[in-house]
């Protein structure tokens, strides 16, 4: 077994919400991509909120999804 060491702030090891400072590569990945992915879904809620898509229907959705498929794969 191989050991890396990273540097990281105070802020992003309270952000990616470490419990310890000797965790498993596997563990360190979950942390880094649930935590990228959270922030992802709250700016994809923000531009919703701010572009009137907040109040679409699941059909709505899935139309609009439908529609963008059917575009793509008629090129």
């Amino acid at each position: 077994m191989k050991t890396i060491t990273l540097d990281l702030s105070d802020k992003d090891f309270e952000k990616y919400q470490f419990d310890s400072d000797n965790i498993s590569f596997k563990k360190f990945v979950e942390k880094v991509r649930n935590t990228l992915a959270r922030e992802a879904m709250k700016k994809c809620q923000k531009i919703a909120s701010t572009s009137d898509l907040s109040g679409m229907t699941m059909k709505e959705i899935n139309d609009e999804v439908k529609a963008m498929r059917d575009a793509k794969n008629n090129r």
